[in-house]
């Protein structure tokens, strides 16, 4: 099963579920840069941030922000219909 970033991050713009995708993006890149100070320097996560970085510019730039955020009470809509490329 493909992780969730990696499906909001790599889709066409047009097939993200994500309602909110230009607020919602960055917060869920910079919530993941905060997990990832627990766990720098495993490969798994070491592997994800360069496999998404590679994929998508997007991420990437966000990525190299900086940026970090705490896990907050946000609500994360999308569409009422479910699309496959998704999952």
């Amino acid at each position: 099963m493909p992780n969730t970033l990696w499906s909001l991050f790599t889709v066409p713009e047009d097939d993200c579920p994500l309602v909110f995708r230009d607020e919602e993006r960055p917060v869920m890149v910079a919530t993941l840069r905060a997990a990832y100070g627990r766990y720098a320097l495993e490969p798994a996560w070491e592997g994800l941030i360069r496999r998404l970085s590679a994929a998508s510019p997007y991420f990437a730039r966000l990525w190299d922000t900086g940026d970090v955020a705490r896990p907050g009470g946000v609500c994360r809509c999308s569409g009422t219909r479910r699309r496959a490329s998704c999952g």
